[in-house]
């Protein structure tokens, strides 16, 4: 992991509290945060290989161009924090930090002091000598301005949070302490709003009772709807949302805690964690698991996106895990004691749950796992009654979520499944004959219980195929949660922790190196007749589904980025060809980032407003039409 050096102008300038190596600003001392104004804030930046950063391509420009971004408008500003999320060590690896950069201080300005919208002094936060207000970003809609309602739910916050101090060690790394200090102090203005709708409770958890804190699906400032900010946020929504809101929630608060040292944070930070334990229920004969179980009734889920999958990850993470799966460690202050409840009566029931509904068959190369989605997953991989190989929904996420916990664990059960899980999630991939390399479908056919209208709605509208006649035609997603890349993405991780003795480890490069080979090549044909530069991705195969957008072009980004390091961890080892396979991942990974980037500053220059979609554009930015149109 790489280190920027801490000195003591960055502590200064910041006029923060950065608890990193060999720094100290104050505090109680306590090294829980390591680095963290880089490892907190920007987790895991040090090239996939362990090389430094690569300066030499495409280097920055000055410091006097690396004006922000003024996007006048901005039809959906979730999509600006989570580029910012997710592209964050590409940019310090490759030295592309002045249009990240740019970005970054563009979101911090789209920030709203609504502290005296909350009641009790609730809204402002006294902090290392100084008073944070709570800030709002709003949502910004063609004729909805100041509209907050929706945006601000506790995910959408989070991401916020998560996007600021993730800027914070870019700045770092790029040697500006005082536009670090800037977004770390936004991410603490982000937490109080977050927190001012907080509710608490206590629970009884093995003998000792704990706070466990729960943040509301949304906070509304506009309850008249009439566009203006004008009464107390209003919490409204279910509470306890076990989706991916919640590993963003955890990540956020205990990562501003790790850079911070404030108490606050850490506290609700563990309090957080404790909520999502408390959620979990047994499962088993003879309850010998503990399992996650939709809040409106049904069987267990497993699911990585709203599933005991992502409640595992946080356990794994908040016992130090820090690169599968997601590239952060969760951390929160624990006793010794607590410590080793997590890692007994906690994450080795949650394996066990993973043992216990595990459908077992045979595939090539031994036995594998899939298990059987009990809920919708909102876009993750699945329906109800289906089977999924992707990250958010399915085998090939369950098994890097698997993995996180092996790394804690280190025992043959959690291990064996991360096998089953990967080898099943292998098994499902389909080679395409027209652009090369394999691909995986959204649902793995045949699905006899994806009867419902949902199902043949997403018949109809995705080109999904749930019968298995139509694989080979079927829809094929590039990145996200559902995508090809993000499966490449948690198969890299799964590899990577069973390490290169595991006698599946060539099948596993090869499904990695195929998948990369099909996303390059649907990027390479989705960029025909576009003139700037690097690759514009696809959304997918088929129809309607292959407008690029930002999000999943971002996504892409960082998905790649993690399975290039399989690759070059096997180039390393092994050397040859794997060598090439991991120079070519770091090619596709350089494209799709300069290409994201190259569109935000089409849309800044010439249409003055961020969009969802990415055109195709000729070198003057204007827009032309997309090769298959």
């Amino acid at each position: 992991m790489r280190k920027v050096a801490c000195t003591a102008s960055i502590c200064a300038a910041a006029g923060l509290c950065l608890q990193t190596a060999g720094c100290s600003c104050g505090g109680d001392g306590d090294d829980h945060g390591r680095d963290a104004a880089t490892d907190a804030a920007a987790p895991n930046d040090a090239s996939p290989d362990g090389s430094a950063p690569d300066t030499g391509s495409a280097p920055d420009a000055g410091a006097d161009q690396c004006q922000p971004f003024d996007f006048g408008e901005a039809i959906d500003n979730r999509e600006i924090f989570a580029t910012l999320v997710r592209t964050a060590g590409t940019a310090t690896e490759l030295g592309r930090t002045c249009d990240y950069l740019r970005l970054a201080d563009f979101a911090a300005s789209l920030q709203t002091d609504v502290s005296a919208l909350i009641p009790d002094g609730a809204g402002t936060h006294q902090w290392n000598g100084t008073s944070y207000p709570a800030s709002a970003v709003w949502e910004s809609r063609p004729g909805a301005a100041g509209v907050l309602s929706h945006a601000q739910g506790s995910g959408p916050v989070s991401m916020h949070g998560l996007a600021f101090l993730k800027a914070a060690g870019v700045a770092l790394a790029a040697g500006d302490p005082t536009r670090a200090g800037a977004f770390i102090g936004a991410a603490v203005r982000t937490a109080v709003l977050l927190d001012a709708g907080a509710s608490t409770s206590t629970v009884e958890v093995a003998g000792m009772t704990l706070t466990r804190r729960a943040y509301p699906r949304q906070l509304d400032f506009d309850p008249d709807g009439n566009g203006e900010a004008d009464s107390a946020p209003r919490p409204s929504g279910r509470t306890n949302p076990n989706d991916w809101f919640w590993i963003q929630e955890a990540a956020f608060v205990s990562n501003l805690w790790a850079v911070t040292n404030d108490s606050r944070w850490g506290d609700a930070a563990k309090e957080l964690v404790v909520d999502f334990i408390a959620s979990l229920g047994p499962y088993g004969e003879n309850d010998e698991a503990l399992a996650y179980y939709p809040l409106d009734g049904g069987d267990a889920n497993s699911a990585p996106c709203n599933g005991t999958a992502q409640v595992t990850a946080i356990v794994s993470k908040a016992l130090g895990e820090d690169e599968l799966y997601l590239p952060f460690e969760i951390p929160i202050p624990l006793t010794d004691g607590e410590r080793e409840y997590l890692r007994t009566e906690v994450l080795g029931k949650l394996i066990r749950f993973f043992a216990l509904a595990a459908q077992r068959e045979a595939v090539a190369g031994g036995e594998g796992c899939s298990w059987i989605q009990t809920e919708e997953t909102n876009g993750g991989g699945g329906l109800v009654g289906s089977r999924s190989a992707t990250l958010g929904g399915g085998s090939a996420g369950i098994a890097a979520v698997l993995a996180s916990a092996h790394a804690v664990l280190g025992d043959g059960e959690s291990a064996e499944l991360v096998s089953c899980a990967a080898r099943w999630a292998r098994s499902r991939a389909i080679p395409d004959p027209d652009f090369g390399g394999t691909r995986w479908l959204l649902i793995e056919p045949p699905c006899p219980a994806c009867d419902s209208a949902e199902a043949r709605a997403l018949v109809e509208s995705e080109d999904v195929t749930v019968d298995g006649e139509t694989v080979q035609t079927g829809m094929s997603k590039t990145a996200h949660c559902r995508g090809v890349a993000g499966i490449t993405h948690t198969l890299a991780d799964a590899a990577l922790e069973l390490g290169p003795s595991d006698p599946d480890r060539a099948e596993a490069v090869a499904a990695v190196a195929g998948g990369l080979e099909w996303v390059r090549a649907i990027a390479m044909a989705g960029s025909g007749t576009d003139a700037l530069g690097g690759l514009l991705l696809p959304g997918g195969n088929l129809g309607g589904n292959r407008i690029p957008r930002m999000g999943p072009q971002a996504s892409a980004v960082e998905q790649v980025r993690a399975s290039e390091r399989l690759l070059a961890d096997e180039c390393a080892g092994a050397g040859g060809e794997a060598c090439d396979l991991a120079d070519e991942a770091h090619e596709l990974r350089g494209a799709l980032f300069d290409r994201l980037f190259a569109e935000l500053r089409c849309q800044d220059t010439l249409e003055d407003r961020i969009s969802l979609t990415a055109f195709a554009r000729a070198a003057d930015c204007s827009e032309v039409t997309f090769p298959w149109m």
